[in-house]
């Protein structure tokens, strides 16, 4: 009965957005060819790319593993530089790069085994560069260790990054498979200066018996907070929920967490802030009855509160 409620407000939405002249700098088309951003690093393939941009010099950084590397792209898509280039210094193997900006550095992410090529253990590490002339890297700096396995990470779930404009930080969060006492399926912070240093120790965005994992992050600069959000259930029996908490970026202190939503199952959380209205928009699969699956989406504010009920945004999707 809720979900056909939502989803016939979200009909009545669209509905009235439709009868509304659309402006032109909202129609989208396409420009250009399809071009190549990133190729298989020799001797391994291609998975988990990436991209973030650079307003100053109005570039595009494209990374993607396996084996971190990257790549300058100019506004229009062209390539800059004759070569990809390695951003992790170290021959060992590693995946599941990400990237984001944040006042004139790149902070890229990926999950390496150096520490423990036999057991294969993951661990997150990350290094700043900035764009050169000619599309050449400039380093700030060595690979640096962000996240130690406790137990492992889990190497096919790529961290999460955000950048605190007013604290000059990153927040990255992973997901955490922990071992022994540990509690499983964790989602862990944390905090890095824009010079690369870390800012205080992991944090425990969540830290129970449930399960946790798919995490996304954003910042709002209204309040200074990071929101992160990823997949809960509750074991045993469930229910599924998309669960999300604040992270400041002063001091890495938490809010409480809140179910954004709940069903038997949930999946792939984003975020992404609007500077114009202030708001985050949190977006999920979950599973509904009669549907193969619904994309959702819920307006959030600075402050981590739920500012509208759900909406549903795509229905009847399976993927």
């Amino acid at each position: 009965m809720v979900a056909s409620r939502l989803i016939t407000a979200a009909a009545a939405l669209i509905f009235s957005l439709a009868a509304l002249p659309t402006p032109s700098h909202a129609q989208a088309s396409r420009e250009g060819p399809t071009f190549a951003a990133a190729g298989a690093w020799p001797g391994f393939g291609l998975r988990y790319p990436d991209i973030a941009y650079d307003p100053v010099n109005n570039v595009y950084l494209v990374v993607a593993g396996s084996m971190t590397h990257g790549r300058f792209q100019t506004a229009d898509g062209v390539p800059l530089g004759t070569n990809e280039f390695p951003i992790s210094s170290s021959a060992a193997y590693n995946q599941t790069a990400r990237v984001e900006y944040g006042d004139g550095k790149f902070l890229v992410t990926w999950l390496d085994v150096r520490n423990d090529p036999a057991g294969e253990r993951a661990f997150v590490y990350g290094r700043l560069l900035s764009f050169g002339a000619g599309g050449t890297p400039v380093f700030a700096g060595p690979d640096f260790l962000i996240g130690a396995a406790v137990g492992f990470v889990n190497s096919e779930r790529a961290a999460a990054i955000a950048y605190s404009t007013t604290s000059k930080r990153f927040l990255v969060a992973y997901h955490q498979n922990g071992g022994g006492s540990q509690p499983i399926n964790d989602i862990r912070g944390q905090l890095v200066s824009d010079t690369g240093q870390l800012v205080g120790g992991p944090i425990n965005i969540s830290f129970d018996n449930h399960f946790q994992g798919e995490v996304s992050v954003g910042y709002s600069p209204a309040s200074n907070k990071f929101l992160v959000a990823y997949r809960n259930y509750y074991e045993p029996v469930g229910p599924a929920t998309i669960q999300s908490r604040t992270v400041s970026a002063v001091d890495g202190a938490l809010s409480a967490a809140t179910d954004m939503t709940a069903s038997s199952n949930t999946n792939v959380p984003e975020i992404t802030y609007n500077h114009k209205n202030n708001q985050f928009l949190l977006s999920w699969w979950q599973a509904s009855p009669g549907f193969n699956g619904i994309y959702y989406g819920r307006l959030v504010n600075p402050d981590g509160a739920a500012a509208a009920p759900p909406v549903a945004m795509i229905t009847n999707y399976g993927g």
